[in-house]
């Protein structure tokens, strides 16, 4: 049997290694931030620039503060039942959209979230459908 020229020629432990390679990474707080903005903004359906978000640490654990713009359709869309709950209230969306964040950043970060915290600063018009 004569060896392969490849296996040769390198230390086996560097190409067989599975799952597992020298070094590190690192994920910055501002990065995190960043993420979990348009998470929030995802969640909330709204654009990310309506979103700022302060992350803690609590307690080994990932606190999230979230100040948000909340969607208000127009009465139009509300007579016609648009694409945003009308019947929901602010903080029946905000208890949703926690939810989902919690989730997502668990999926995304693989972070173990220990709260959320909303508030509502303002709201957010979507803009009107153009009739061609």
């Amino acid at each position: 049997m004569s060896a392969d020229p490849a296996s040769a020629r390198a230390p086996r432990h560097v190409f067989n290694v599975v799952g597992s390679r020298a070094g590190h990474t690192k994920v910055t707080a501002r990065a995190l931030t960043k993420v979990i903005e348009v998470i929030a903004a995802d969640a909330f359906d709204i654009p990310p620039d309506r979103v700022t978000v302060d992350i803690q640490d609590a307690k080994g654990r990932l606190g999230i503060s979230a100040a948000v713009a909340v969607v208000v359709p127009s009465l139009l869309q509300a007579a016609h039942r648009g694409p945003y709950p009308t019947d929901e209230t602010v903080y029946a969306r905000a208890a949703r959209a926690r939810s989902v964040i919690i989730d997502r950043i668990g999926q995304v970060a693989g972070a173990d979230v220990d709260r959320v915290d909303i508030t509502v600063h303002g709201i957010h018009r979507p803009p009107k459908a153009r009739v061609q």
